[in-house]
């Protein structure tokens, strides 16, 4: 207590430092609130009887190492293991770099195999999605954000790659986060890439739950 003036006279001493010292404390806590949510949230999904089978394996330097896409069949031998689809993330730029959303190119044959939660509208949708090679889908609220309806040119502006991604929207999904996501094929993707044949990860469903351990130490 007998400190207690003279840390009061120094906090008034100087308005102005006073201020600036409580709001870059507040702003750190704020900061490292925000981040501290937004990591548990990416570090623990929602669990759906679905995800609890899935798996994603990536090169275990980082992201930006790339697989080959011969990995694919490979872990698709495994057993245990229902279906593997190349996933690649395009990181472009819709008109503004401000319009920041996911991008994956996916492999369209089994994208709703392994991502049973991701409800295309219709099966008419699903069917011209995977039958045109530039087709993509997208999720509702993401369509919602910009106006975008089935039948729309949408061209993503290579920023990772030195190319341009130019899709027509076939469908609309929804469910297990593809609501905010933009889907396209791999197939146009490695094209693009003359043919590179490498995929960022690999989404791997498994037949139970119960083989995800032996089958992400068979893909180590």
């Amino acid at each position: 207590m007998k400190l207690l003036p003279l840390i009061l006279r120094n906090v008034f001493r100087n308005k102005r430092r006073t201020i600036l010292t409580i709001l870059s404390i507040g702003v750190s806590l704020f900061l490292i609130s925000t981040l501290r949510t937004m990591l548990a949230s990416l570090e623990s999904p929602p669990q759906t009887p679905e995800s609890a089978k899935r798996v994603v394996t990536r090169h275990q330097t980082s992201l930006g190492n790339p697989l080959p896409i011969a990995y694919r069949n490979r872990i698709q031998t495994i057993p245990g293991v229902e279906q593997a689809i190349a996933t690649q993330w395009f990181g472009g730029v819709y008109k503004d770099p401000a319009n920041f959303f996911a991008q994956f190119a996916v492999d369209t044959d089994h994208f709703f195999d392994v991502y049973s939660e991701a409800k295309i509208q219709s099966p008419e949708q699903a069917e011209a999605f995977m039958k045109e090679r530039t087709g993509s889908v997208v999720g509702v609220k993401l369509a919602k954000r910009f106006g975008w309806n089935v039948g729309d040119r949408v061209t993503l502006e290579g920023m990772l790659f030195p190319f341009n991604v130019e899709t027509t929207i076939r469908g609309l999904v929804d469910g297990g986060g593809s609501e905010v996501t933009f889907y396209f094929h791999y197939d146009y993707f490695n094209e693009l890439m003359n043919n590179a044949g490498i995929a960022s990860t690999f989404a791997v469903k498994a037949k139970s739950a119960d083989d995800l351990p032996a089958i992400s130490a068979a893909i180590d």
